[in-house]
């Protein structure tokens, strides 16, 4: 019965492509500047998908908008009754040159300053289905010395950032908010170069503290000796009730705030992270964590250009603040793609998907695909 429902998914995959061409002039003719088409399966534990997606792109002057048509079926090709949304915006752009950009749609790697109040945030943790509340907005507007960057999500979680050069020394200030859990966030950090007209070595500090909790800072150094290094290492102290880069990549899922510790006193920890290759078509980002009763943690992310028709990227964080002696279940998000072009306007994506959610309890995918460009 399985391969009958697979080779009725095989014909109707078929028959939308046989479809599509004529259906994408139509789009064309509405203004779209370029359509792709989707179709695939999802295979993960609870019960494997299959999808078909129509995604047309328009763009009116500096705006950018980008739709997205989904369509998710259960194995017995029943047509998914939740988890998704059928029709989403899936991204909205605006730019004015370096001045100004307005960015709508899923929000990944915000990091500000040093990280220590957010660091490589990610509002799709979650699962790789798209949905409209995995969205977010985020707004830059930047001048020649200096810039301001917000981020809100449709969790309720606020971000505003503002930072001024002067000459050799560079201040910034952060502001982040939420209401579930209820916080405010308020911190300083400076930056000076080391050198007057280099940046190779640069000496930094950060003080914060949430409101109604603890504080903490982090003084540190980074170098960039070779085009193809740089290097960070930063000393933090903090109470027992704050925690360095609370809002980071498993805040979506499972927030340090469950586990902070209301007792009096100090603790203290290390950061350090290597960037290699940032300019070639290998390169990766490796970062190190450890503090005061605490697991260590380790993240990667890495990018590979093997060929003109095959790239991947790949994605590893350890939850952070895990007491040594802690059991957690699910605890770590990787992510890998395999990208492989087989003509100029086709492309098979491999995409691997692990996370968990606030139980937690694991979510796993494999999802292949194949996208095709029909203009």
């Amino acid at each position: 019965m399985k391969k009958v429902l697979l080779s009725l998914f095989a014909v109707i995959t078929a028959v939308t492509f046989s479809c599509i061409p004529a259906q994408a002039h139509k789009v064309k003719s509405f203004g779209a500047t370029a359509v792709a088409f989707e179709t695939g399966r999802v295979m993960q534990d609870s019960s494997d998908l299959y999808f078909v997606s129509l995604q047309p792109r328009f763009k009116v002057g500096a705006l950018t908008l980008g739709v997205e048509f989904n369509q998710y079926m259960d194995e017995d090709l029943s047509m998914r009754d939740g988890g998704n949304d059928s029709i989403i915006l899936g991204m909205a752009e605006y730019k004015r040159g370096d001045r100004l950009k307005l960015y709508y749609g899923e929000i990944e790697n915000i990091t500000f300053g040093s990280g220590f109040i957010v660091s490589n945030y990610r509002t799709n943790i979650k699962g790789n289905v798209p949905l409209s509340r995995q969205k977010g907005l985020t707004v830059d507007i930047a001048n020649k010395d200096s810039y301001v960057k917000f981020f809100g999500t449709k969790t309720d979680l606020y971000g505003l950032r503002g930072v001024h050069k002067f000459g050799r020394f560079t201040l910034g200030s952060t502001v982040v908010s939420d209401s579930d859990p209820d916080f405010e966030i308020f911190g300083i950090d400076g930056e000076m170069s080391f050198w007057k007209n280099s940046d190779d070595i640069k000496l930094y500090g950060e003080l914060a503290g949430i409101k109604d909790y603890g504080s903490g800072f982090a003084v540190g150094a980074m170098a960039s000796p070779h085009k193809d290094f740089d290097a960070k290492i930063e000393v933090r102290d903090y109470d027992s009730d704050f925690a360095p880069g609370i809002v980071d990549e498993h805040y979506e899922a499972a927030n340090v705030f469950n586990r902070l510790n209301t007792t009096s006193g100090r603790m203290y920890g290390i950061f350090s992270c290597v960037d290699l290759f940032s300019q070639r078509d290998v390169s990766a980002s490796i970062s190190y964590e450890r503090y005061e009763d605490m697991k260590p943690r380790v993240t990667l992310k890495a990018k590979a250009k093997i060929t003109s028709r095959v790239r991947g990227e790949l994605f590893m964080a350890e939850q952070n603040f895990v007491p040594k002696n802690g059991l957690v279940a699910e605890n770590t998000l990787a992510r890998a793609t395999a990208y492989v072009k087989f003509s100029r306007k086709g492309e098979l994506i491999l995409d691997y998907y692990k996370a968990y959610d606030d139980v937690p309890a694991k979510l796993d995918s494999l999802t292949f695909k194949v996208k095709y460009s029909l203009f």
